[in-house]
């Protein structure tokens, strides 16, 4: 009769073990929990082989994650639009385009204005005109018109070709001097408008002008017509009027015309062509005091981008410092990015969202710093504390040598003194008790000195005593 054979037990599992090195040279192989599941890192040379465990489980990259919006980024201008690289250079540069096109078309209306008033001045016979209208007052819109619109053709073509504003501080100076230019200009304008208004408004052309004399002048009838009546002193008077000489008026000029006849036609034309005439110096004040405010806003959004440029230009060579400090990092193997970035083309504020660091938990002393630690570092810690923890290497390596997480004494020394890419000096032996410097020769030839008991040290280890 056959006994049945034993079942084979199903075997375990094996855990994952790990190797470690002490310094002193002595390989120890341990179990340990499962791995937890980590973010890949760049491969790198270490001292210490070791799988991570839950309590150096590293945070997911930061980059993974999408990125706000920044609109000070560094980018490649060949990698955008037309208008995204003019975005990028000035972001209200739509507005500010939209003003200056405002004022370069009401510069176009305001010299077409202010060149017909004075066409049609000059065709009047001197001393004939709209009383004190005159054309002193007008010329001067036409230059502050003429610089505007310049200016403002230049500020557009500079951003459409160039792909960049003017420089801040010239638009200021620029802007500063055409509204103040305007200001001036527009109350000479508005002068001879009211000067035009005021001509006739009251049934009287007036006596400065020899449109009225001592024995009469013309008074504005129900028809909207200037006919010339004798005054009533002297109605009883026999007077023959004389249109084309110099001796029945008060100024005593030659009048340039052949006939009274005609004179009453000239002042009637002149009144009948006043509505026409208002209207256009209105237009020509109008766009005066848009000039005045479409440049005084262009000066304040320019002192505006003006302070900002400053500031702009601190921050920017901030930002290139620092982006060269950290590039030198990677390049020296200090901080390794993820993969798939370009350091070269990252902000400041890019670096510190990119870069893999420890979890909170996993080691206060390796979680410190913007950028966390190099792979060898990380290891070395992991093996440390995992070789620690084992029951045979604490009997083995003794109290002294233990690593006590975070507090023990090779983990103050990487405190206290930046991580790189080789191993930490072991610890000082502790020194010599005063009993022991007293027996013990000073410092010199290491042959002649007596022999040194198990722990100590010689003194010639230490600086003389003084």
């Amino acid at each position: 009769m056959s006994t049945p054979e034993a079942a084979v037990a199903p075997q375990a599992p094996t855990a994952p073990q790990i190797t470690t090195t002490s310094p002193a040279g002595h390989t120890t192989t341990v179990p340990n929990s499962p791995p937890a599941p980590a973010a890949s890192v760049p491969a790198q040379p270490a001292a210490t082989t070791a799988t991570p465990t839950s309590n150096a489980t590293l945070m997911p990259p930061a980059s993974a994650a999408p990125a706000p919006a920044n609109p000070d980024r560094s980018v490649d201008q060949d990698d955008l639009t037309y208008n995204e690289q003019l975005n990028a250079v000035d972001r209200y540069w739509k507005f500010k385009m939209a003003l200056q096109i405002a004022m370069i078309f009401a510069s176009i209306i305001g010299i077409s204005c202010l060149a017909w008033a004075l066409a049609t001045a000059n065709k009047l016979h001197t001393d004939w005109g709209y009383g004190s209208e005159g054309s002193w007052a007008l010329p001067w819109g036409l230059i502050t018109f003429s610089i505007s619109l310049v200016w403002c053709a230049v500020c557009i073509a500079r951003l459409v070709l160039a792909k960049h504003p003017v420089h801040p501080g010239v638009r200021v100076t620029m802007d500063l001097l055409l509204w103040l230019g305007f200001l001036v200009t527009a109350l000479f304008t508005l002068y001879a408008l009211f000067a035009l208004l005021d001509w006739g408004s009251d049934g009287d052309i007036g006596y400065s002008l020899g449109y009225s004399t001592s024995y009469g002048d013309y008074v504005l009838q129900n028809n909207n017509t200037w006919v010339w009546e004798t005054s009533g002193s002297n109605s009883g008077v026999t007077y023959n009027r004389v249109c084309n000489g110099s001796s029945s008026y008060t100024n005593y000029e030659p009048l340039p015309f052949h006939n009274c006849a005609e004179m009453d036609a000239y002042v009637n034309t002149l009144w009948h062509e006043k509505g026409n005439r208002a209207r256009v110096e209105l237009t020509a004040v109008v766009t005066q005091w848009l000039g005045f405010l479409l440049h005084f806003t262009l000066f304040v959004w320019a002192c505006v981008d003006c302070h900002r440029y400053r500031h702009s230009k601190v921050s920017k060579d901030a930002e290139k410092l620092a982006a060269g400090i950290v590039q030198n990092m990677v390049q020296n193997g200090a901080v390794v990015p993820p993969p798939g970035t370009r350091p070269g083309h990252m902000s400041g504020g890019e670096w510190q969202q990119s870069y893999q660091q420890l979890s909170p938990g996993a080691s206060e002393a390796l979680a410190q710093g913007p950028y966390g630690l190099t792979p060898y570092a990380r290891g070395y810690a992991q093996g440390y504390a995992a070789m620690n923890q084992h029951p045979m290497v604490r009997q083995q390596m003794g109290p002294q040598m233990q690593m006590r997480g975070p507090g023990g004494p090779q983990m103050q020394q990487m405190r206290q003194r930046p991580m790189s890419g080789e191993q930490p000096l072991p610890p000082l032996p502790p020194r010599p008790q005063p009993q022991q410097q007293q027996q013990q020769a000073v410092a010199g030839p290491s042959n002649g000195k007596a022999p040194v008991q198990d722990g100590g040290v010689a003194t010639s280890y230490y600086e003389p005593q003084r």
